[in-house]
């Protein structure tokens, strides 16, 4: 998929995202629930039935989009991730590098992770990153190949995630 992909205009691609998004929406009751659910956690639990679906499909729509661009990734040079990403306070992040120990950066889930974390690799900056443990392992496997593709290395965030990042971060 991510060669075919990558050769997709983004506006394209995009739409075709929303489309595939809106069918998943539709034909998958326990994933629009579970995602329901957790949206009423965001939204308060006296938010509108309307208010939920709509966040939800969002949910779903945003997600789908990320993962167009996470299957472009390996086709994606780094100078147009530059281009696709607006950095602010980068001189802050240089500054707690310069003192020679590992840097730990948060992201909240807004925008695309699997492109803006990408900007590390276009600066050269050695990086990993511990990201949600998938199932089946041949998932898992093929998402941290995509995500990893730009030269960065990825981590599950299971028990051994943390020894893994306390090593990065005490060798700089």
């Amino acid at each position: 998929l991510g060669r075919p992909a990558s050769l997709l205009p983004m506006r394209l691609g995009f739409l075709i995202a929303w489309v595939a998004a809106h069918a998943v929406y539709l034909l998958s009751p326990g994933l629009r629930r579970g995602i329901g659910d957790n949206m009423r956690h965001v939204l308060g639990w006296d938010a509108d039935e309307a208010a939920v679906r709509r966040a939800t499909r969002g949910v779903i729509v945003n997600t789908t989009k990320n993962y167009f661009e996470l299957v472009r990734m390996p086709y994606t040079s780094l100078s147009d991730i530059e281009k696709m990403v607006t950095v602010h306070g980068w001189s802050h992040f240089e500054e707690a590098q310069s003192r020679g120990k590992g840097v730990i950066l948060t992201t909240p889930h807004l925008g695309s992770f699997n492109v803006t974390v990408q900007i590390l690799a276009a600066r050269s900056v050695t990086t990993t990153i511990i990201v949600e443990a998938q199932e089946p392992q041949a998932l898992m496997d093929h998402v941290t190949a995509l995500r990893a593709s730009k030269g960065r290395t990825v981590v599950a965030a299971r028990p051994v995630a943390l020894r893994t990042m306390v090593r990065c971060l005490r060798g700089g």
